[in-house]
């Protein structure tokens, strides 16, 4: 499903979240990459139809978010995980899972039951079932959010900060889960956590203070930080940031730190500090 945005903006008050952002999303797991503040949530609030833009559109699948009978549309064809999930905690995984079905118009009794263990048991649940949410960890409240955003198999699925709260192995089976779910629907995830960006994502972008400073393929990002990522024994003050690494030796972004210095590959971190820091630089000489 085609996600299309164009001079798209939101704003609180006299704060200004998102500033003329143009984008369009295409089948596959796109990542949203970017500080607290940049806009993330907001951005993927509009698209859920949670929130009305202040300016803009939005057209997902050809549906106009602008219209009710659009946003209705959109709603019937997309899961939506929010950062902060608001649960029943009397309720049961699958009193829970199963009542997001009844809002997204799955009739059939037997039929909805089967969508409803499946997508409990795609998120390692199944044992949990039966068990009230209230008694349920952090990270298992978690996958309960993101088995009701999957139990009826939407076209267009937005996760905001899936894995928060996750153990690593956890982070693992998600991304297996993703991956899976993407090869023909359209998948956003917003997140702070570039691994999980490197591990999934077929494109990415990078928002920052609202705008779009990226979007393309993680290795058109990586190229980016081409000849700007060193390692050396001293920092100076033309670099953009550095860090000791686990071996001793400094990690350097920025242009040729020292003579001495040694140019190795950028990862995809490298290159989002490059171009988020690049931009701070930009607005602070302004």
């Amino acid at each position: 499903m085609r996600v299309v945005v164009e001079n798209l903006s939101r704003s609180f008050g006299s704060s200004k979240v998102l500033r003329d952002l143009e984008l369009t999303l295409e089948a596959g797991i796109t990542g949203i990459l970017g500080p607290n503040g940049a806009g993330k949530t907001t951005l993927l609030r509009i698209l859920s139809t949670a929130l009305a833009p202040s300016k803009g559109s939005v057209k997902v699948g050809g549906w106009d978010l602008s219209t009710p009978h659009g946003r209705t549309e959109a709603r019937r064809r997309l899961g939506y995980l929010p950062q902060e999930v608001g649960y029943y905690p009397r309720f049961t995984v699958f009193q829970l899972v199963d009542y997001i079905a009844v809002l997204k118009e799955l009739d059939d009794r037997a039929d909805r039951h089967r969508r409803v263990r499946a997508a409990i048991d795609a998120v390692g649940l199944s044992e949990v079932a039966r068990k009230r949410i209230k008694t349920l960890s952090g990270g298992m409240r978690r996958r309960v959010g993101i088995a009701q955003a999957i139990v009826a198999d939407p076209e267009l699925l937005l996760l905001d900060e899936p894995t928060g709260g996750l153990d690593p192995e956890q982070r693992m089976r998600f991304r297996r889960l993703i991956t899976s779910l993407a090869a023909d629907r359209t998948v956003v995830l917003s997140t702070h956590l570039v691994e999980d960006i490197a591990a999934v994502c077929t494109n990415v972008v990078v928002l920052w203070q609202g705008r779009v400073l990226f979007q393309g393929q993680p290795a058109q990002l990586r190229e980016r930080a081409a000849g700007m990522v060193w390692l050396a024994d001293t920092v100076p003050e033309s670099a953009l940031l550095s860090w000791r690494t686990e071996e001793g030796a400094l990690r350097v972004i920025g242009p040729r730190p020292t003579p001495s210095a040694v140019g190795i590959e950028p990862t995809l971190e490298d290159a989002y500090l490059l171009v988020t820091n690049c931009a701070l630089a930009d607005a602070q000489l302004r």
